[in-house]
């Protein structure tokens, strides 16, 4: 609400003007949250796909974590598309991210990471029996 305190600036803009533009600056603040939040999705879903792969954490909740990721992405998506569906998503969005991020937080402050896992997480997945290393 910057725009429409006393400042010196101010004064070259019309009442109706100032408002219109704190309107418009709280619209634009909408489209960057939703800009943020596939970002966010995004970076959800690839913590998720490196929890699978990496073994340090139980893969459910990489599974997890990815699918909360994919809810942010969607739901951001379908509002920049149809701001209606957008808002029928977003009652779904909150639990399925909640879920996966806080299913993975709760997880880390009572178990905590594995500080054994296989040397080589390529070959384990190609098939071939590798070693298990501690790491230090």
């Amino acid at each position: 609400m910057i725009l429409l305190g006393p400042s010196p600036y101010a004064a070259a803009f019309t009442p109706s003007q100032l408002q219109a533009l704190t309107y418009m600056s709280l619209r634009l603040q909408g489209q960057v949250s939703n800009t943020a939040m596939v970002f966010f999705g995004l970076q959800c879903l690839s913590a998720g796909y490196l929890i699978v792969v990496s073994g340090f954490v139980p893969r459910t909740l990489g599974v997890l974590l990815a699918l909360g990721g994919l809810s942010y992405v969607t739901a951001s998506f379908t509002t920049f598309v149809s701001p209606e569906l957008g808002a029928l998503l977003a009652p779904y969005v909150l639990p399925t991210g909640l879920l996966g991020e806080g299913s993975l937080t709760v997880w880390l402050i009572v178990k905590g990471a594995s500080l054994t896992t296989p040397v080589g997480a390529a070959a384990r997945l190609a098939g071939s029996p590798e070693p298990r290393a501690t790491l230090t």
